[in-house]
């Protein structure tokens, strides 16, 4: 049973938390066409801290519809120079790439990031597959299905949003 190990199922998506917490998912590549790939290549979730103060991600995870759980360290957080390992600072954001065995569903899934008290912080769910390499973004009325982007962008604000002064 999801989202905690021997705990209820999960209430409907569209009554789930969305960003009850500064960190949140902003972008997520389902479908990639190289599957289990390091960034840029592979698979990958974007987070976005929309708070001021730096967060250390460690013990964090994502968890899936499937159960499957991805916890966020050193190995799937994709290394950038100006943060820590683990940080994500206040107004930047970070990649979480999965590699290996872990991958994403590429038509259907919902997502759960927890923080390390295994409180759901944000959630995101897709119901389509757009093809491959078309990054996914959160639709305009947030209980609805994530929708896909004009065009990808890791590590920036999404299309139509304010440029940003710094990169992944």
């Amino acid at each position: 049973a999801y989202p905690r190990e021997e705990g209820m199922n999960p209430m409907g998506m569209e009554l789930m938390p969305r960003q009850i917490f500064d960190v949140e998912f902003s972008e997520v590549m389902s479908n990639a066409t190289n599957d289990g790939a390091n960034f840029p290549d592979g698979e990958w979730i974007e987070l976005h801290n929309t708070g001021n103060v730096s967060l250390d991600l460690m013990g964090w995870t994502i968890l899936d519809g499937m159960g499957n759980i991805t916890h966020l360290d050193p190995g799937t957080l994709v290394f950038i120079s100006i943060q820590g390992a683990t940080i994500i600072d206040g107004g930047e954001r970070r990649l979480v790439q999965f590699t290996s065995e872990t991958q994403l569903w590429d038509d259907y899934n919902h997502l759960f990031l927890r923080d390390g008290s295994n409180q759901i912080v944000d959630t995101a769910y897709y119901t389509t597959d757009y093809g491959e390499d078309v990054s996914l973004i959160r639709a305009q009325q947030p209980t609805d299905a994530w929708t896909p982007a004009p065009w990808k962008t890791p590590g920036q604000p999404e299309p139509g949003s304010v440029p940003s002064a710094s990169t992944v």
